[in-house]
């Protein structure tokens, strides 16, 4: 359900970068989504369309642009992914991802120590106006 209070953010911010370009419609917008946020794209749609009825930014289509985990090496700072076993298809998110980030071996050096540096992010990326 923290997809409603996102979801807020996100249209708030569209309206306040609309209306600081002069747009009259917002016609699509791009979204990065971390693939750990555990955020259900379809209930961001749900709630940017049920918010933007009557606004500048009705109808808008939303793209998403999804940002797999990514962890830094502690010792030699290298970074990799985590193993694609840490998303789920349909649902987007489990919780798998922690034993394949525990499981860990850099790479470059053999360290297994790692700091999470990607897969957590949420941002409006892009705007498209009239």
């Amino acid at each position: 359900m923290h997809e409603l209070s996102i979801t807020q953010a996100l249209y708030d911010l569209t309206l306040d970068e609309a209306n600081g370009l002069g747009a009259n419609r917002v016609t699509a917008l791009t979204v990065q989504v971390g693939a750990l946020t555990a955020i259900d794209p379809s209930a961001v749609v749900f709630y940017f369309e049920t918010m933007s009825k009557g606004s500048c930014a009705e109808g808008a289509l939303i793209h998403f642009d999804k940002v797999m985990p990514t962890a830094r090496c502690q010792n030699c700072h290298h970074e990799m992914p985590i193993p694609t076993s840490a998303t789920n298809g349909s649902a987007g998110f489990n919780y798998a991802w922690l034993q394949d980030y525990n499981q860990m071996v850099c790479e470059n050096c053999g360290h297994q120590r790692f700091e999470l540096v990607g897969g957590h992010e949420f941002a409006l990326l892009s705007l498209e106006i009239e």
